[in-house]
C-alpha cells in the first residue's frame, strides 16, 4: 500500500513560524479564542500574504457561528475550513453550503465506536482528521495520541 503523505502545520501565529513551515502543504490558523495559539483574522491575513502560494491556508474553528466562519474564511481567503468542535452532520453541510470550500472535520478518537461514527460524517466532509480524545474537554493540540491500532480497518 502506498500513501500520499502531506504535511499540515497548525497553530501558525507569527510570520517567523509561517516562514519556518515553508515545506508544508497546509498551514493552519487557529480561530478559537480559548486556544493558546489563537490568531485574529487581521493577523492571519497579514501572515497569509507572505506564504508560498502553493501552501493551502486552513482555518480551524471550534463550535463557531457559521457567519463568523464565513466572514473569516472570505477575509483571510482560506482554502479549507477545519471544524474541530461538536459540529454534527447538519452543521457540516451548512458550512459547506455557505463557504463553498473543502471542509475537514476533526474527530476525537478513543474507541472503535468513535471510528464507526466517523463513517457517517465521512460522507459529508472532504477530509477527516483523527485526534486524541481529551478528558478535560480540550479540542486538539494537546500533544496526546490515541491508539492508532483503532485505524487498522480504515
Amino acid at each position: 500500500m502506498k500513501f500520499n503523505v502531506e504535511i499540515k502545520i497548525c497553530g501558525i501565529n507569527s510570520y517567523q513560524s509561517a516562514k519556518a513551515s515553508i515545506g508544508a502543504e497546509y498551514i493552519g490558523f487557529v480561530f478559537y479564542p480559548k486556544s493558546p495559539r489563537f490568531l485574529n483574522a487581521f493577523d492571519a491575513k497579514e501572515i497569509a500574504s507572505h506564504l508560498n502560494p502553493a501552501q493551502k491556508k486552513v482555518g480551524l474553528f471550534v463550535n463557531a457561528d457559521i457567519n463568523v466562519i464565513k466572514y473569516i474564511s472570505d477575509f483571510v481567503n482560506l482554502d479549507i475550513v477545519q471544524l474541530h468542535g461538536d459540529e454534527n452532520i447538519n452543521d457540516i453541510k451548512s458550512v459547506k453550503d455557505m463557504i463553498k470550500k473543502p471542509v475537514i472535520k476533526a474527530l476525537s478518537i478513543s474507541s472503535h465506536k468513535d471510528i464507526e461514527n466517523s463513517k457517517k460524517i465521512e460522507e459529508v466532509c472532504d477530509m477527516l482528521l483523527f485526534d486524541a480524545k481529551n478528558s478535560e474537554g480540550i479540542s486538539g493540540g494537546t500533544g496526546l495520541s490515541f491508539d492508532w491500532n483503532l485505524l487498522k480497518n480504515i
